[in-house]
């Protein structure tokens, strides 16, 4: 986000040398408009980029060229910005003289971003764990967040002996307002179901079984003797259960 970092508009997702040809959710493959990225900008003359018409690679300062972006010409943006946690990608400028700083500057982009975000589009964007409360916070009472995801992954062996592994990264999905619409395509993302009627489990009676007492000591204020694996909504409890 700094000098020497990429800025990379993707109209459609495609790289460089694929036709110009995509696929609808009918399974209908159709051809492409070209874009002309340059209409994008208000001025464009000092911005070093690459295009053909389908996508688009800018190399310079994010700020300088976000400035240079008219309004409400971007609908999707996804930001990946430094987390100021000092990792050295190659110019060592992955750390501010101190938090207040760094969610100045993190509150720069973002305010830019949704400035040439569309009305109708939306943004997503990461950072460390330990600063997302202070950018949640701002965007929620700037703008209106839609929701809060984790993206968890496991630590490679790696573990702490000190404290709990931050093993996962937050991302905050938003658009301008709560009465603005938004596009979400939501059978894109579809996972298929791991519980339920696909397992065809069923709910087991195990009296007085340490095991599950200990796995479920307290069950809505109530101490059972059950596991619940998810067919019938019934839970079987002990003959006198013991209420806290």
């Amino acid at each position: 986000m700094k000098a020497n970092e990429q800025m990379t508009l993707d109209m459609f997702n495609l790289r460089s040398g694929q036709d110009n040809f995509t696929t609808n959710q009918a399974g209908q493959k159709f051809e492409l408009p070209a874009c002309d990225f340059s209409a994008l900008f208000s001025k464009s003359e000092n911005i070093d980029m690459v295009e053909n018409g389908y996508s688009m690679a800018v190399h310079g300062d994010s700020m300088f060229v976000l400035k240079q972006l008219k309004d409400n010409t971007i609908n999707l943006i996804f930001a990946d910005a430094p987390y100021n946690i000092g990792k050295d990608f190659g110019n060592n400028s992955d750390k501010w003289d101190n938090v207040s700083a760094y969610i100045h500057w993190c509150k720069q982009w973002i305010d830019e971003c949704m400035r040439v975000l569309k009305n109708d589009g939306t943004m997503y964007f990461m950072t460390a764990t330990q600063h997302m409360p202070y950018l949640d916070t701002y965007v929620s009472e700037k703008y209106n967040v839609l929701c809060r995801i984790i993206w968890t992954y496991d630590s490679s062996g790696v573990q702490s002996k000190k404290m709990f592994g931050s093993l996962y990264e937050p991302i905050l999905m938003l658009n301008k307002t709560k009465k603005a619409k938004y596009t979400f395509n939501h059978t894109d993302i579809l996972v298929e179901a791991k519980t339920g009627a696909k397992r065809k489990l069923i709910i087991e009676r195990i009296r007085h079984s340490l095991i599950v007492q200990r796995k479920f000591p307290v069950m809505f204020g109530i101490s059972v003797g059950c596991a619940i694996k998810w067919m019938s909504m019934k839970i079987i409890l002990h003959k006198n259960p013991k209420r806290y």
